[in-house]
């Protein structure tokens, strides 16, 4: 047993090794610009987990084999290895080289589009010189020859199953516990997120990202997610639905200015399940008295709703003015974040100093690499310690900690400067620290002291930054992430799910109390903050001014898995099923059923560009 298990130890670290072989030989084949060897040093050692991941799964699936050749064909050991790894060898190979070949071309590592030229492999090698083709495909054999040599001489040596020895029953679990163990590597550790992609993110350099994803591993999750790419939704002429969408924005004309000065520091927070059910100046519960006093201080938005219903649409709507999509995340489409517009890139390039707050771990549902595009700094979980670690949770610091972490960064910062953070304690299972504000053990009331919990964060939070005097010059922006249906038990199709609040505070704000009775959502943010600011960003494509006076084309737009939703001043209602092709309600005018179609395909569209 002790050979058979240093055999599978070994055979861990030789995929590994065989990544980092591949790994050098991108840097060697691409031509990719580094900030120092300390950048390319950590290129690999970023890399070093999506590299175990990838063996773990290969050597979780041999230990199901050595299990079976302890009870069944134990000479046959050696040999089925042998043609199992030359065959991974040679399938890995065919990947690493071919991703070599189109990384050159795309500027991204393959992915599931690959598929599509496959279809016609003729014309998708038209594109390839004889000569290269040929050089290629000797690329492939050296680095399949390489690889399985060294598999011969360092660990096959090591695999013994004696055809004669007995059946130690005994080492079944074993192998299959240590088989278990390898679900470690393969989910990249103990954190909340499973790997992705954003394991390996590092740099802003995105060339010294892109070198320490694991192809392999990264063409492999494409594939299995393949059908959560392909477009599906094609109702006009795609010239058409882009016009009908752009059509509902106004982006021009006179608009109000609520803030004192041009250059205000800026502190954007994304509050995590902020539903308006739980939002008092909103008609909500009264929970949130810190909240409900900075829209009263300031300018409150009655009528925004989110996007979508999950984080990684929230976020991409407010600093990119991206809407939410049925089957995927613009977050998960890596190679379209180079040509998003982004907030604070926009500020930065006046002078502001930008920075993001997640006190958890970065590497979920994409917002590592997201976030790493726009902005300067990042702070996660890993940079807190002490007392706020003793009461750490699932889905890292809570928010006390933050917001504590939050306010001393503030008091150095240098002005101007753009802060957002995104707080977590507010997010189920709703374990927060201290006393009990909101009594009752379902998951409402749960829910509910959690947000209470938060709302007396952000009080102490802003009664900090008044004291300090940093509070004349800065502007608070609050605005959820998404909406829940805790509160109303509402059905995914129910507009008041998707609606949030949106408030202007602080002291660079010079109209208080003001109301905003505009249709709006998460992704006009952008387009308000920067045409307060005077300052010409970027294009948002789905994004308008919501301070604009003309309310000609006032709307949200949202969306969950199986419907999109419009929701109009008057608060008329529309949703479509695309996979029933059906409306709620029934008799929605054709020019909304238009609209809602052209909207969604719009977003189909973009989602399916190739850079």
């Amino acid at each position: 047993m002790r050979n058979r298990l240093f055999f599978l130890i070994l055979y861990f670290i030789f995929w590994i090794f065989f990544s980092c072989l591949a790994r050098g030989l991108f840097l060697i084949f691409q031509n990719l610009e580094f900030e120092g060897g300390r950048e390319l040093l950590k290129v690999f050692a970023y890399g070093l987990r999506m590299d175990a991941s990838l063996s773990g799964y290969v050597v979780m699936l041999s230990s199901v084999f050595m299990v079976f050749f302890i009870l069944t064909y134990r000479k046959w050991a050696r040999v089925f290895f042998a043609v199992f790894t030359f065959v991974l060898i040679a399938v890995f190979s065919l990947i690493i080289v071919s991703d070599l070949e189109l990384f050159k071309a795309w500027g991204y590592h393959m992915n599931s589009s690959v598929f599509e030229y496959l279809k016609t492999p003729k014309e998708a090698m038209a594109s390839v010189s004889s000569i290269r083709l040929a050089g290629l495909v000797g690329l492939i054999g050296g680095l399949t020859f390489i690889g399985f040599y060294l598999y011969r001489r360092l660990i096959a040596p090591f695999l013994s199953v004696s055809r004669f020895s007995p059946v130690r029953w005994y080492e079944v679990p074993f192998f299959l516990i240590f088989g278990g163990v390898m679900l470690l590597p393969i989910r990249g550790g103990f954190d909340v997120a499973p790997m992705n992609v954003d394991f390996v993110y590092f740099s802003r350099n995105s060339h010294a990202n892109q070198a320490a994803i694991n192809p392999v591993w990264n063409f492999l999750y494409e594939a299995v997610h393949h059908s959560k790419r392909i477009r599906k939704y094609r109702f006009m002429e795609d010239g058409e639905a882009v016009a009908v969408t752009d059509s509902l924005y106004g982006r021009k004309g006179d608009f109000d200015f609520l803030i004192s000065q041009s250059r205000p520091n800026i502190v954007l927070l994304l509050l995590e399940s902020f539903t308006a059910d739980a939002i008092g100046v909103l008609g909500g519960e009264a929970i949130t008295p810190n909240l409900d006093m900075l829209a009263k201080e300031g300018v409150l938005f009655r009528n925004i709703y989110a996007t979508g219903n999950r984080s990684d649409r929230g976020i991409a709507g407010v600093i990119s003015g991206f809407p939410s999509f049925p089957s995927a995340s613009v977050l998960s489409r890596r190679q379209l974040l180079p040509y998003l517009p982004y907030l604070p890139l926009d500020l930065e390039k006046k002078g502001y100093k930008t920075a993001f707050y997640y006190a958890g771990d970065l590497n979920f549902a994409g917002f590592r690499s997201y976030t790493g595009q726009g902005f300067r700094s990042l702070v996660t979980q890993d940079d807190f310690s002490g007392e706020s670690l003793k009461h750490k949770f699932k889905w890292g610091i809570h928010d006390e900690f933050m917001f504590e972490r939050l306010f001393e960064d503030i008091e150095t910062a240098e002005s101007p400067f753009f802060y957002m953070a995104f707080n977590m304690s507010s997010h189920e299972p709703f374990d927060v620290p201290g006393k009990v504000r909101i009594e009752g053990g379902d998951t409402k009331h749960r829910f509910m002291n959690s947000v209470a919990y938060t709302d007396a964060c952000l009080g102490e939070f802003t009664d900090k930054l008044k004291a300090s005097g940093i509070w004349e010059n800065t502007l608070l922006v609050l605005v959820a992430d998404h909406g829940v249906r805790y509160m109303g038990n509402q059905s995914p199709d129910d507009a008041s799910m998707y609606h949030i609040p949106l408030i202007f505070s602080g002291g660079a704000v010079k109209e208080k109390g003001r109301i905003i009775e505009t249709y709006g959502s998460q992704t006009d943010v952008a387009e308000t903050l920067l045409q307060q600011l005077q300052i010409e960003g970027e294009d948002y494509p789905y994004g308008r001014n919501l301070l604009a006076r003309s309310e000609d084309s006032a709307f949200a737009f949202f969306c969950y898995a199986n419907g999109v939703g419009m929701i109009r001043p008057g608060k008329e209602v529309y949703f479509y099923y695309p996979d029933t092709d059906k409306y709620k309600p029934e008799n929605t005018p054709a020019s909304i059923k238009r609209y809602l179609k052209a909207y969604l395909q719009s977003i189909d569209i973009r989602l399916n560009i190739k850079p």
